[in-house]
């Protein structure tokens, strides 16, 4: 059972030197043993005085005294003082002293040399730091060390690994109460409230911009947008001043860069210029073609790119100006259809267009001579993904179609909230820019003189990422140990679910997605007297959890976000990268870094879910201890208004909302002496966060136990062998071992070079990372289990690989024998001996059904009895020669 020192253990300061804790154990059993090792130890070393050699004389016996002596052990490192008994003879004693330090080795007597080497030897081993009293030991009673336990070790001496200073910082590391990270990080229990901005809006409006007024109302009326914003005011300037070059868009997340792009494109396309009044110039399907090509790195983003191009052209160009997706969810013949009868704007995938550009010859016919406009929205995340090779193909392929205009004919237009190096490389290439020049415009927080110009002269070294977050977004981050950091991440959703907010929690790889999703969904509901608990799970029916990976099918991912944005009441989506870019979630009030991201980009993108056109929105980032420097790193990119999060209150304000189960915890915790009370303790949230570990780790081991009981059922049922042990097991405990493993191989394979150090493995309690997916189990035994159920599984099928029928093959003197082995020297069997023998070393053959024929009591299926009729066949052949 999870005991509260188990989850939080009083950590002594470095500089102070912990004084040894004395406990006697109460077992009479352990007494006796001691008693009965002390009385055994006695023995020996009254054995050893007394065959000690005495020195008698003519007249009078000597009887040799036995006097205790500290002899310094020999050691490189650690030095141990142990008491050892020196045998003097009158004739070495003095009147006026009793004692002698023995200062050569070879004095010693052999018993006493043989007792020091030995406790060297044992000390060196086990580097136990022991200590013995110096006091006088009279031969009766000889001071015999006694082996410490491990509860009443003596404190060892500095210098060794076992030093309480070492001990200090592991307790401190890995062992921290709340409080403490607390003291620590700075933080307190009061935080900051984020507030609504204005900033990223224009001071103009619509009607000042050269946009046609059909639509501006359609925006008024459908986007419910009064006025532009400053992103997308310059963007639309941009492209009337310079016609022909391209255009990089760069901006705060959520402040409108979808519709900065597509508003002047759709003016272009639909009315030929630039200007407030007249009448579209239509054009046929046909006549019309593809002018544009838009790539989103995710289908989430570019289905949300397509719904908001829909809007737009249904409001003013329907019939004629009709977008279309290239996504992969409908099959590949019924978008060669759409293609065919013609679609004016395309949003796709790299992928899928790259594929229909190689098979389907009507999108390049559409193309020819038509294509205006190449977009890549959220360009660097398309050359993070390895995408950047199939961006040339594209490039390339459409460059090439259109290879007999002289002049520039194709405009590229870059999108993003980080422009990283990546990016500036990628506008660089002649093969995307061809002969035009770059124009970069910035959002509302660039500085006075930043817009225009080339795409190099203006990087903004000074500020980094800081001008790519929303200004009105209120940053934390909470340090928590990882046996802790489960328990945390509970408690700060009851925060948000009593308050009826919406979270979107970010996490590392798909299983650790999968695995919380499912126990969330298994566990018994936080709340009382809640009718709804068994469907809903952990939080019951006063909120919903959802997940979104890119291992959910298309048509699945849809239909999440769909059923998450269409929820107005609190809801709480566990979510990898996939929807950390351009995805306008509607309603969230925090995102959660449960694991922290590969790169500072990948950061911006996460918190830029919230706090989107002016609204407020909160963030909030989970840090190991060993982690912090993650926070350097965040300020030297232009991110330094993080703010610490109480751990503390965090656990208090969650157990204060599910008080019954706190004092259960405490209940199963020690309770102590204010337990029952209507104030019970100060550490009321430790006991909350000891019962949700007890709650999630149960969970676990009975789904487990459940699954095996129902396998061994149906197996005995159906009359079947059982099968490896990878197999039988519960889903949780399936599902909690894959995240495991998978945390700790995507944890130390960071990308960015910055913050490659700080995530190390070595850091890491692997014990306590088990912990945090409800792992009681430890960790090496899960690895060992883990690869011996591989190994088990990869000699099955070598078995049944082996077992199946294949084809006899002789020798050849081409160098390949029966069974597909490639020897030096071929040699063909002389006698049907030694071709059994081969076929028996070579291959496994099925022993056939029937009795076959038998050779020396052996039976021998079909084609060994084919392989012998034709060497006998042969050799008979060869005799009658």
């Amino acid at each position: 059972m999870t005991t509260l020192d188990d989850l939080n253990i009083v950590v002594a300061p470095v500089q102070a030197k912990v004084q040894p804790i004395n406990r006697k154990k109460n077992n009479k059993y352990e007494k006796r043993r001691r008693k009965a090792k002390i009385a055994k130890e006695e023995g020996n070393v009254s054995t050893a005085a007394t065959t000690a050699p005495t020195t008698t004389d003519s007249s009078t016996t000597t009887v040799t005294k036995t006097e205790p002596q500290k002899v310094t052990a020999p050691s490189k490192e650690n030095t141990h003082e142990i008491t050892v008994e020196e045998k003097t003879t009158p004739a070495e004693t003095t009147p006026n002293s009793t004692e002698k330090k023995v200062d050569d080795s070879s004095a010693e007597p052999k018993a006493v040399k043989e007792d020091i080497a030995k406790r060297d030897k044992h000390s060196r081993k086990k580097q136990d730091s022991t200590e013995i009293s110096d006091d006088k030991v009279t031969p009766e009673e000889p001071a015999v060390p006694l082996k410490a336990s491990r509860r009443n070790r003596p404190k060892p001496q500095e210098g060794t690994e076992e030093s309480e200073e070492d001990h200090a910082k592991y307790l401190a590391k890995y062992h921290a109460r709340p409080m403490e990270l607390d003291r620590r990080s700075g933080a307190r229990g009061v935080t900051r409230v984020s507030k609504a901005s204005s900033h990223i809006f224009d001071a103009q409006e619509w009607d000042s911009l050269n946009i046609n007024s059909r639509m501006t109302e359609s925006l008024k009326s459908r986007f419910e947008l009064s006025s532009p914003t400053g992103i997308q005011a310059k963007t639309i300037q941009t492209f009337q001043d310079n016609p022909e070059n391209n255009v990089l868009v760069h901006s705060e997340t959520g402040s409108g860069k979808t519709l900065a792009y597509l508003l002047p494109i759709l003016q272009l396309l639909g009315y030929g210029g630039f200007s407030k009044t007249g009448d579209a110039k239509k054009k046929t399907r046909k006549e019309l073609g593809t002018k544009c090509l838009i790539l989103c790195p995710t289908r989430e983003l570019a289905s949300q790119t397509l719904q908001v191009l829909e809007k737009l052209c249904q409001a003013n160009f329907a019939g004629w100006i009709v977008p279309g997706g290239l996504l992969g969810g409908d099959s590949r013949n019924s978008e060669k259809s759409r293609i065919r009868k013609g679609l004016g704007v395309i949003v796709a995938t790299p992928g899928r267009l790259l594929d229909h550009l190689q098979k389907t010859e009507s999108l390049l016919l559409n193309l020819k001579g038509k294509l205006e406009w190449l977009v890549l929205d959220e360009a660097d995340r398309l050359l993070d993904m390895g995408l950047g090779d199939q961006v040339r193909q594209i490039v390339q392929i459409v460059r090439s179609n259109e290879a007999s205009k002289s002049k520039a004919w194709l405009r590229s237009v870059l999108i993003s909230a980080t422009v990283t190096q990546s990016v500036q490389d990628l506008a660089s290439e002649r093969i995307l820019c061809g002969d035009q020049k770059w124009i970069w415009v910035k959002g509302a927080k660039s500085k006075p003189g930043q817009d225009g110009g080339a795409i190099g002269d203006n990087v903004e070294t000074d500020n980094g990422y800081s001008a790519s977050t929303p200004k009105q977004l209120a940053q934390f981050h909470i340090s928590v140990t990882a046996k802790l950091r489960l328990a945390t991440l509970v408690a700060f959703l009851v925060q948000r679910v009593k308050k009826g907010e919406r979270v979107v929690v970010f996490m590392g790889t798909c299983a650790t997605v999968d695995y919380h999703y499912e126990l969330f969904k298994a566990s018994e509901s936080l709340w009382e007297n809640d009718s709804d608990s068994d469907s809903y799970g952990l939080f019951g029916s006063k909120a919903r959890v959802f997940k979104l990976h890119g291992s959910v099918a298309h048509s699945r991912r849809n239909q999440v976000l769909k059923n998450f944005n269409g929820m107005k009441e609190s809801a709480i989506l566990l979510s990898t990268d996939v929807s950390a870019r351009g995805l306008n979630l509607k309603g969230i009030d925090w995102t959660v870094q449960y694991d922290p991201p590969c790169e500072i980009s990948d950061y911006v993108h996460r918190v830029g879910r919230v706090a989107r056109a002016g609204k407020a929105g909160h963030s909030l980032l989970f840090l190991l201890p060993s982690e912090r420097a993650y926070l350097d790193v965040l300020k030297t990119m232009g991110i330094d208004e993080l703010t610490p999060l109480s751990l503390s209150s965090t656990l208090n304000q969650a157990a204060s909302a599910c008080k019954s189960l706190s004092l259960e915890g405490m209940k199963n915790g020690g309770g102590g002496s204010n337990f029952g009370k209507e104030k019970p303790s100060s550490r009321l949230g430790e006991y909350f966060a000891i019962e949700i570990q007890r709650r999630f780790e149960d969970c676990v081991i009975k789904d487990d136990i459940e699954a095996k009981k129902d396998k061994k059922e149906k197996d005995k049922k159906r009359k079947r062998k059982k099968e490896s042990s990878m197999k039988n097991e519960g889903l949780l405990m399936g599902l909690a071992r894959d995240a495991f493993m998978s945390f700790l191989r995507a944890y130390s394979t960071k990308k960015e070079a910055a913050v490659r150090s700080i995530f190390s493995a070595r850091a890491l309690h692997v014990g306590h990372v088990a912990r945090s997916f409800a792992l009681k189990e430890p960790p090496k035994s899960l690895v060992s289990k883990h690869r011996q159920n591989k190994k088990e599984q990869e000699q099955e099928n070598m078995d049944a690989e082996a077992n199946k029928p294949k084809s006899l093959a002789f020798h050849s003197s081409g160098g390949s024998n029966a069974a597909g082995r490639d020897d030096e020297e071929d040699v063909i069997p002389e006698s049907y001996d030694n071709a059994v023998k081969e076929i028996e070393e070579t291959r496994v053959f099925k022993r056939p059904k029937f009795g076959g024929d038998k050779d020396g009591g052996k039976a021998r299926n079909a084609k060994s009895l084919l392989l012998a009729n034709a060497f006998k066949m042969q050799n008979n052949l060869m005799d009658s020669m």
